[in-house]
């Protein structure tokens, strides 16, 4: 299984990412990550940093009406930097 990739969207307050996979059976799964909080730089024309938070919902089912269940959940932090 490969990360995928990850694409933060300030501007909108969104962090899209996808998961890559194989997975045996029916089993659907969404990665779903928000961002909580803007942590400023020091330096105007540095970067921000981010508090981000993500889920993985599963739904172990083909029945696209069964319900998600959140099976894992992290809150990551990613320090103010300097623009390179």
């Amino acid at each position: 299984m490969s990360d995928g990739n990850k694409k933060l969207l300030s501007d909108r307050g969104e962090v899209i990412s996808s998961l890559w996979g194989e997975q045996p059976g029916s089993q659907h799964t969404k990665i779903e990550s928000r961002i909580i909080k803007e942590l400023p730089p020091e330096n105007a024309d540095d970067l921000s940093g981010w508090i981000v938070e993500t889920t993985r919902p599963i739904q172990r089912t083909a029945n696209p009406f069964a319900e998600w269940a959140v099976d894992y959940r992290t809150v990551s932090h990613y320090a103010p930097c300097e623009r390179s």
